[in-house]
C-alpha cells in the first residue's frame, strides 16, 4: 500500500556555502569517496574539478517546516553510493551561522544504506531510536531525505526502516517507497494523509463569558490542510456537552490558505447570516477562530473575508477588516 505524502516547503533565502566549511562544523564529518570513483586522470587532476551545487532540505528552528538550502557540492566528484552516503551525512550535520536544524537528529544513527541501480531505490535503515521522534518529526525526516536524493538522476524513490523492519502509518500498515510523485510543494502549509494529528479547538463556556481549551485527533483526507480542518472541526461544535458551539453550523468555508504566517479564512454569507442555538458574543465567535488557528506554528495571524470580501464591519466588532492576533486573555483561566 502507497501513501502520499503532502509537504509545505518554507524556502529560505538561498544561502551558499562550501562542502569545507561545512565539514568544519562537524569534525568527524568524513565523505567516503574511494579512489576509482574520483574524477580525473591523475591525483593532480583531484583538485581541478567544476563545482556544482545540491538543495538539502533541513528542518526550521521551531521545527514545522522544512528549508531549502543550497550547498556547493561536486557531485561529479564521486559516485552513487558515496553521494547519497555524503547527502544522508550532511542532512545529520548542523550548519554554522544558521538558525536550521540537522533533519536527522544525532540521536538517530544509520545501520546501513542499501542502493538499488536497477530500479532507482535507496532504502536507509536507522536504528530503534528513529522510533524515540514524534510524528511530525518522523515526517520531516522522511520527507527530507526523499526530496534531497531524488534529485541525484540515479536517484528515484527512497524508502526508511527501522532496525530492518518497515515503518508503519497510523493503520498499521507499511509506509513503502516514496518518490517525486508522492510530495507536493503547496503554499505555507502541508499536508499529510494517513497520519493523525493532534489540533487544539477553542469553544465557549457553558455561560458563555470565556473560552475553553477542546483537543482533537484529526486524520487528514487527501486534498486538506489543518487550517481547513480546524475551521470545520469548529464548525460541528464540541464534543464536550459542557461547551457550547462558536459558529453557525450552516457555515461554509470557501476557501482558507496560510501565507508569510496569515492564515486567509474565506466563509460564505451564512458565517454573517446564520444563527447558533445560545447567544454567543461576536468576541468570543473571532477569537475562538482566531486563538484555534494561531495554536498552529505556522499561523501568527487570521483574516477574515465573507465570499471574496473584506467587510468592515461584523456585527459589533469594528474594523474587520484587519488581521487578528491570538486573545489569550479571553481563554478561561
Amino acid at each position: 500500500m502507497k501513501h502520499k505524502l503532502f509537504f509545505t516547503l518554507t524556502l529560505s533565502s538561498v544561502l551558499v556555502c562550501s562542502l569545507m566549511f561545512l565539514m568544519g562544523c562537524k569534525e568527524d564529518l568524513r565523505f567516503k569517496a574511494e579512489q576509482d570513483e574520483i574524477v580525473g586522470e591523475d591525483a593532480e587532476n583531484e583538485a581541478i574539478v567544476d563545482e556544482s551545487t545540491i538543495i538539502l532540505y533541513y528542518i526550521n528552528s521551531e521545527k514545522t517546516k522544512l528549508v531549502e538550502e543550497e550547498i556547493v557540492y561536486d557531485r561529479d566528484r564521486y559516485g552513487s553510493i558515496t553521494n547519497i552516503s555524503n547527502v544522508l551525512e550532511l542532512l545529520s550535520t548542523d550548519l554554522a551561522d544558521s538558525n536550521l536544524l540537522p533533519s536527522i537528529p544525532d540521536t538517530v544513527e544509520m545501520n546501513k544504506v542499501d542502493f538499488n541501480k536497477d530500479n532507482k531505490s535507496v532504502i536507509i535503515d536507522y536504528n530503534s531510536n528513529f522510533n524515540e521522534l514524534d510524528s511530525n518529526e518522523a515526517l520531516l525526516l522522511r520527507a527530507s531525505v526523499v526530496l534531497s536524493l531524488i534529485q541525484f538522476e540515479y536517484v528515484n524513490a527512497a524508502k526508511i526502516t527501522v532496525d530492518g523492519q518497515p515503518l508503519l502509518d497510523s493503520n498499521g500498515q507499511p509506509i513503502g517507497y516514496l518518490d517525486q510523485n508522492d510530495i507536493i510543494i503547496t503554499g505555507d502549509d502541508y499536508l499529510l494523509n494517513s497520519e493523525t494529528h493532534s489540533i487544539n479547538l477553542y469553544f465557549t463556556n457553558k455561560n458563555r463569558t470565556a473560552l475553553v481549551l477542546e483537543t482533537r485527533e484529526v486524520q487528514l483526507e487527501l486534498g486538506q490542510t489543518l487550517p481547513q480542518v480546524i475551521l470545520e472541526e469548529l464548525i460541528k461544535g464540541p464534543t464536550d456537552p459542557e461547551l457550547q458551539a462558536t459558529i453557525p453550523q450552516e457555515s461554509i468555508v470557501n476557501e482558507v490558505f496560510t501565507s508569510d504566517g496569515i492564515c486567509y479564512i474565506d466563509f460564505n454569507k451564512n458565517f454573517v447570516q446564520g444563527q447558533l442555538t445560545s447567544r454567543v458574543s461576536d468576541e468570543l465567535i473571532i477569537f475562538s477562530i482566531v486563538n484555534s488557528l494561531t495554536d498552529l506554528a505556522t499561523v501568527n495571524q487570521v483574516q477574515f473575508l465573507v465570499d471574496g470580501v473584506m467587510i468592515p464591519k461584523y456585527n459589533s466588532i469594528e474594523n474587520f477588516d484587519k488581521v487578528f492576533s491570538r486573545n489569550l486573555d479571553i481563554i478561561e483561566k
